[in-house]
């Protein structure tokens, strides 16, 4: 029984595996797989349609390069909108061409979603940009800009901007490189000055940079334990004494390291709102699909 039913599956498979592509039924089939896949796509049941292209891509062998790697390039977005972002870097460091860019500005975004700011620059700082598509030319200006600020590297991002605006006609491109041009990175709070207020009264260097709550606790914790040292040395208990005036000086001093920290803090988190503004403003939110259209399946 065995021996007929591998017959009878082998003779069904052959004409699918054959892949010839002027009988109906492999038209029929091929159609709807790709109406499966499109399917798959638009309900962002990303791994599922992650399998089917695959399965597509290894019936059918005879594909161009172009549709080839327009068909990897859609694989590898869905790995980045399923957060599947060292999956995504993989395929794209391995499987696209390197001057295919959307293939590069991909792995550009997969790399910083990984924290990985540095290498997502460095995927696109030598690209060339592409002089026939003008859409695809601002989405790699505005993705360099993005991998530039992820570095703090605001004039750069500037600079780079200032190049590019003689092919756009774009107010708000000129809006953003201004707001680089004019970015401040420096610090609202300076630290030093808030160690210094703290070593003159303690929890001063705290207020100074914001954090209220935190200087009234130095300064009850430093306040109280140097007056239990003046207390016992008055009472004659040299041991008390002691053990106060040891917390004293180490509440001191971890008074004025808290108020080093507090403004560093402060300046970071001012730095961060700043630049968020910024991104928020002037660069959409990445979407792999925008500016690529894959063959056949996700127009």
């Amino acid at each position: 029984m065995r021996i007929p039913v591998i017959i009878f599956l082998i003779s069904v498979s052959i004409p699918c595996l054959s892949g010839e592509p002027h009988t109906e039924q492999y038209i029929a089939t091929k159609t709807k797989q790709i109406q499966f896949i499109r399917k798959l796509f638009y309900e962002k049941r990303h791994f599922e349609c992650i399998a089917e292209t695959r399965r597509y891509l290894f019936y059918n062998p005879d594909v161009d390069e172009n549709k080839k790697n327009a068909l990897m390039f859609f694989i590898t977005a869905n790995y980045y909108l399923g957060a599947q972002y060292s999956r995504a870097t993989k395929i794209a460091t391995e499987e696209l061409p390197l001057n295919y860019t959307p293939g590069r500005i991909l792995l550009s975004q997969s790399l910083k979603k990984s924290g990985h700011f540095d290498q997502s620059f460095r995927a696109l700082e030598n690209l060339a940009y592409p002089s026939s598509d003008p859409f695809l030319r601002y989405e790699l200006l505005i993705r360099k800009a993005d991998a530039l600020i992820a570095l703090g590297k605001y004039d750069e991002a500037a600079q780079e901007i200032e190049l590019q605006e003689k092919f756009f006609s774009s107010q708000n491109l000129r809006d953003f490189s201004s707001a680089l041009s004019t970015f401040t990175k420096n610090p609202p709070r300076n630290a030093c000055h808030a160690m210094l207020y703290s070593a003159v009264i303690p929890g001063a260097g705290q207020v100074y940079a914001g954090k209220y709550f935190d200087g009234l606790l130095s300064f009850a914790a430093v306040f109280l334990s140097g007056f239990g040292a003046w207390y016992y040395h008055k009472q004659g208990d040299a041991s008390l004494r002691n053990f106060c005036a040891a917390f004293t000086g180490i509440f001191y001093l971890g008074n004025m390291y808290g108020a080093y920290n507090s403004a560093s803090a402060a300046n970071r988190l001012a730095l961060k709102k700043r630049t968020d503004e910024i991104v928020n403003r002037f660069i959409p939110a990445y979407d792999p699909m925008r500016f690529t259209e894959i063959p056949e399946i996700a127009p």
